[in-house]
């Protein structure tokens, strides 16, 4: 006996396919589970994209902090090296 279905003779003699009780169970399942997947995708996809714009601000941060560390003078540099460089005379 075959899981998948039988042919059925209706009243006008088509053949109707009738599917087995496991068969149903099973197409109840992945119905049942298909909108939950696709909210667990979609959920995961929302966190990746917070996740990629923190950390664009964060290295955004970091450029910033850079380039203002590079335009102050350093404590530890000699006189001639301070920028901008002190006028002549």
């Amino acid at each position: 006996m075959s899981d998948a279905g039988q042919r059925l003779e209706g009243k006008a003699g088509r053949g109707k396919f009738a599917l087995s009780i496991r068969a149903r169970l099973m197409i109840l399942a992945v119905i049942a589970i298909v909108p939950l997947l696709f909210d667990r995708v979609r959920e995961i996809e929302s966190d990746r994209a917070e996740r990629i714009e923190a950390a664009s601000k964060q290295a955004l941060n970091l450029v910033r902090q850079g380039m203002a560390a590079q335009t102050r003078p350093s404590s530890r540099c000699a006189p001639s090296c301070r920028w901008p460089p002190a006028p002549m005379g």
